[in-house]
């Protein structure tokens, strides 16, 4: 608490002068245990030689509590200091030096920024983490994201998931590589730069809501998986220097319309176009000799399509579930001997097709369940798997050119077709009929 003292001054909180014996004080400065008597003049109290011991002790509180005062001060004079240098480095104020001129002291944070101004990559730069020129990983949170200028390679997985909506990527990309934009969702739109020769497997798999892909010229091949699951995709434009198109590559790509392979790609891989339900035409071209497994599977909306003479292979499934299937053109001599297991099994709406006289096999469920209302067995067919026409109920005429031999002819091959099988067996080659399609029935050799 305050005291006062003889010339009135009051001092908060510390204490006030040291006293000696015989100074004369105002009575309400010092404790009440110190001895005293009355000065002249009654204005203080005159200690005497009996006060000292009392005197004493005060006197040597208040030199330690100037001890404390000065180490106070002295702890906040520092404390100042350091938030001034902090506040000069944050604010980058100029220093002049007569060595090395204009000095800036600035944050780590705005040197960096200035770093990657200077080399032309924008601040968001930070979210890229590179090694050497490659791109490894995004670590930003989306959204419209350029690439820097001068990164050459996208690495594996770089973006996968990250909740991109827009991309631009620079001229100096060369490799988008495996996986890189895999599971961005939110991608509408991508155009793949002039260097880049090849998308490699899964580069924009399960991209669902990508809308439009623009690729080079310069692309020679596309990998597996490549755009699997791009729902929204409605066209795409394959570059006429690709060779090779990967398994799966357009698998489950909802959206596109049509397709058309370049004449320089030789084979079709297996599940490439599966499940592109909105797929009505396609143009497989001369040159192409191998057709993969399920290449076109479920490709409801697709009406027509041909087979070139270059194909030397189908495989199963490779056209099955084609529900809108209504015309197929196969080579007069084929190249292929087998027309595999469920090549067109499902395309109920298929009603004729012309089996070449190359054919020496067919397999099993090769036909089953189409719209097929006759057919011609060529000569040279040696063998008819099971299931191979199972279920045809429209199917009417069958005309066998040739004769194969019971071993070859599955007990299953006509399954629910009525003893079409065993008229065959019976009356040799030739043209049998029933009068009316369904289950069953009765055949008669014309």
């Amino acid at each position: 608490m305050g005291v006062f003292c003889t010339c009135g001054r009051i001092s908060v909180k510390r204490l006030c002068p040291p006293v000696g014996a015989g100074q004369e004080v105002a009575a309400t400065s010092l404790p009440s245990y110190f001895p005293a008597t009355r000065s002249r003049g009654g204005r203080g109290l005159l200690y005497s030689e009996a006060g000292k011991s009392g005197i004493a002790r005060y006197n040597n509180g208040y030199q330690q509590g100037q001890t404390m005062n000065r180490k106070r001060v002295t702890i906040f004079a520092a404390a100042v200091m350091l938030c001034a240098a902090a506040m000069l480095c944050t604010a980058a104020l100029p220093l002049a030096s007569p060595l090395h001129g204009a000095v800036r002291l600035t944050s780590p944070l705005t040197r960096l920024t200035e770093e990657l101004t200077a080399q032309g990559i924008p601040p968001s730069a930070k979210d890229f983490q590179m090694s050497g020129t490659t791109l490894v990983k995004y670590t930003g949170a989306g959204g419209n994201v350029t690439i820097p200028q001068g990164v050459t390679a996208i690495g594996v997985s770089a973006f996968y998931g990250s909740g991109l909506s827009g991309v631009t990527i620079p001229d100096s990309v060369t490799s988008i590589g495996l996986a890189a934009f895999s599971h961005c969702s939110g991608l509408a739109a991508v155009t793949i730069p002039g260097g880049v020769t090849s998308i490699e497997p899964a580069a924009f798999s399960h991209c669902s809501g990508l809308a439009a892909v623009t690729m080079p010229d310069g692309v020679t091949g596309i990998g597996q998986y490549a755009f699997f699951g791009c729902r929204g995709l409605t066209g795409i434009t394959i570059p006429p220097g690709v060779r090779n198109i990967g398994d799966n590559a357009f698998d489950n790509c909802r959206g596109i319309t049509g397709a058309a392979i370049p004449r320089g790609v030789t084979r079709i891989g297996n599940n490439v176009f599966a499940n592109c339900v909105s797929l009505a035409a396609v143009t497989i071209p001369d040159g192409v000799t191998g057709i993969g497994k399920a290449a076109f599977l479920n490709c409801s909306a697709l009406t027509a399509v041909t087979i070139p003479d270059s194909v030397t292979a189908i495989g199963e499934d490779a056209f099955k579930g084609c529900s809108g299937l209504t015309g197929v053109t196969l080579p007069a001599n084929a190249r292929f001997t087998v027309i595999a297991g469920g090549t067109f099994s499902g395309c109920v709406s298929l009603s004729g097709v012309t089996i070449g006289n190359g054919v020496k096999t067919i397999g099993d469920g090769a036909f089953s369940r189409t719209g097929l209302t006759g057919v011609v067995i060529p000569a040279g067919v040696a063998g008819i798997s099971r299931y191979a026409f199972s279920g045809c109920d429209s199917l009417t005429s069958v005309t066998f050119q040739g004769k194969i031999a019971p071993a070859n002819l599955h007990n299953g091959a006509f399954e629910n077709m009525g003893d079409l099988r065993a008229r065959y067996l019976a009356g040799g080659p030739g043209t049998y009929t029933r009068p009316n399609g369904g289950f069953g029935g009765t055949w008669a050799k014309q």
